[in-house]
């Protein structure tokens, strides 16, 4: 007993010394890590307030500073330097910005970001020495305006920030609050929720219109006036009751969907013979909605996109392209690079718009899509398909052959080359000769295992290489999309990987994609295993493979299919005795 006693004292009096051991090494560390904590802080302001002299933490109220803010450190010489969450093209973008007392930007670093294109971790030395009307002239990044439109904004709310820490007043409504406020003060009985009214063409003195969404009446918009229109349509200002009359005048037209392009959803007509369609195409996303107005001569008068789910947003403002066009007019307009599938869906919608016009006033137009005439044409080259057909699967460069499509039932092939369909039937006879030369290829290519192991650095996600007679390599790789990386209660990861066949020539250029199977989340990812997605890697080489269009919604999925395809050209560079 005495000696358990003996032994409990030993170890208190062990714990009471390492206790006081532990605070004194407490009280001699924490003052140096709290120095090196400060230290890395200051660097970290100094970096974008090089000339700051020193930097205090200071409280706010939130509620008088943009919402975007998060932190502020006041510097000596009055400055500020100011911590800002914005949302780009993805949530959570942290930007450092410094103010110098003089209202001028000092410095800006993007501190952490989820963005895919990597453009803000340069933008900031945009700004520098920029004040507020300068930043309005940095040039946005063409190809990634979300990203950049924020950082943008990100600057404006710290330079905002600044004046109102000095003591000084802004207005930091957004523009569209601004609006609202405007729309709400005319027409109170709307209780503040308006949409924006399409106008079938202009109206001589009018800017805009705005309904209210609970029917109570209708603000028009005169440069800086808001003139408000009952819901019985009574208002005081002659130009504004001119032009409600104008704006009332529509009936909706009834029509067998059969007649008309699919993409049409609804028609009206005003009493100037103008026709106003509504179109649902579908873009890089689906349920993209366009209102167009057809004049009765046939021309554009307006089109605008209502509602969309794309992501570059070229959708927004594409529909002024065409306003005074006809027909032969939309050709001519350029599709928006990086936004290839948005804008052409834009314009097949015009085109329809404009067809749609004509059968209304009782003309005649050949309404088909483009897959549809495509397949026609496929069908009438060789009836035998019974209109089946599907790509093969190219390892090999058919020269002169834009696309080869073959029967599914075996009954031959259709080469397409230019606006000429070509049969080759089932035993492989043709009367075109150069046709015949490339069935020729097509037909005898073969391909080989590559013996990996005597290769180092290929990447374990590569899971097959051939090689054809012909010196073109045959890769599959597995892509680690969303089903890999992702997961969340509402699509949870399917722990698949995207299978990706792609073939590449020995110099480097990719002679077709395929997506051979994938479990990405339907509606959105699963656009990976569509060929308007893998078909644009076609043709494309190292250097620009990376400039596809991504799929709209589902980042992790494009990025980890654009991972694969990288590690294929990875793979290729070492086969060929490359780095």
């Amino acid at each position: 007993m005495k000696k358990s006693i003996v032994n409990t004292l030993v170890l208190v009096c062990i714990c009471a010394v390492m206790a006081v051991l532990l605070a004194l090494t407490n009280a001699i560390t924490a003052p140096i890590i709290k120095k090196n904590q400060d230290a890395a802080a200051n660097a970290a302001l100094l970096e974008v307030m090089p000339d700051g002299v020193g930097f205090e933490k200071i409280t706010f109220d939130a509620a008088k500073l943009p919402k975007t803010v998060t932190e502020v450190y006041k510097e000596e010489n009055g400055g500020y330097v100011i911590t800002l969450k914005v949302n780009g093209y993805a949530s959570d973008m942290i930007i450092l910005c410094g103010v110098k007392a003089d209202g001028t930007v000092s410095g800006v670093v993007c501190l952490s970001s989820n963005e895919t294109l990597g453009y803000e971790k340069t933008y900031g030395a945009s700004f520098v020495g920029k004040d507020a009307a300068g930043v309005s002239g940095v040039d946005t990044i063409s190809g990634a305006t979300k990203t950049t439109l924020a950082y943008k904004n990100a600057i404006n709310d710290a330079l905002n920030a600044a004046i109102i820490l000095g003591g000084g007043s802004v207005d930091l409504r957004t523009e569209e609050e601004i609006l609202n406020d405007n729309l709400s003060a005319a027409l109170p009985a709307a209780e503040g929720k308006f949409e924006k009214l399409f106008l079938s063409e202009s109206i001589e003195g009018i800017d805009a219109v705005y309904v209210a969404t609970n029917g109570k009446g209708w603000v028009y918009v005169m440069g800086d006036q808001f003139v408000p229109v009952d819901e019985d349509g009574n208002t005081d200002n002659d130009v504004v009751r001119a032009a409600h009359e104008l704006l009332t005048s529509v009936e909706e037209i009834d029509f067998d969907p059969a007649t008309l392009p699919k993409s049409v959803i609804e028609v009206l007509k005003d009493k100037k013979g103008t026709f106003i369609i509504t179109l649902k195409v579908e873009g890089f996303a689906p349920d993209m909605i366009i209102k167009c107005a057809v004049k009765a001569d046939g021309t554009i008068s307006s089109a605008v996109c209502i509602s969309s789910n794309e992501t570059n947003g070229a959708e927004k403002t594409y529909g002024d392209n065409f306003v005074g066009k006809d027909a032969a007019g939309v050709a001519e307009v350029d599709t928006v690079a990086k936004s290839t599938m948005t804008t052409t869906a834009y314009k097949n919608a015009i085109n329809d718009a404009l067809n749609a016009a004509i059968i209304l006033g009782g003309g005649s137009v050949d309404i088909r899509t483009e897959e549809e005439i495509f397949n026609d044409n496929l069908s009438a080259a060789l009836p035998a398909a019974e209109g089946k057909f599907e790509k093969p699967f190219l390892a090999e460069v058919l020269v002169g052959i834009d696309a080869v499509y073959a029967a599914t039932n075996g009954k031959g092939w259709v080469y397409v080359i230019g606006e000429e369909f070509i049969p080759v039937d089932e035993d492989g006879n043709t009367e075109n000769t150069v046709v015949s030369a490339a069935h020729a290829i097509l037909v005898a290519s073969t391909a080989t295992d590559v013996d990996r192991t005597a290769y180092t650095g290929i990447h374990k996600n590569i899971t097959s290489i051939k090689k054809t007679a012909t010196g073109n390599y045959i890769f599959e790789v597995k892509g680690a999309g969303y089903g890999i990386q992702g997961g969340d209660d509402y699509h949870p990861a399917s722990g698949k990987y995207i299978i990706i066949r792609v073939s590449m020539t020995a110099d480097g250029k990719i002679i077709d994609t395929l997506t051979v199977s994938q479990e990405e989340t339907k509606g959105l990812g699963d656009a990976c295993a569509d060929e308007k997605f893998y078909g644009q890697l076609d043709g494309k080489t190292e250097d620009d493979y990376k400039t596809i269009d991504g799929i709209a919604g589902a980042t992790m999925t494009t990025d980890g299919y654009l991972k694969a395809i990288e590690r294929a050209f990875a793979a290729l560079n070492i086969l060929e005795g490359g780095n």
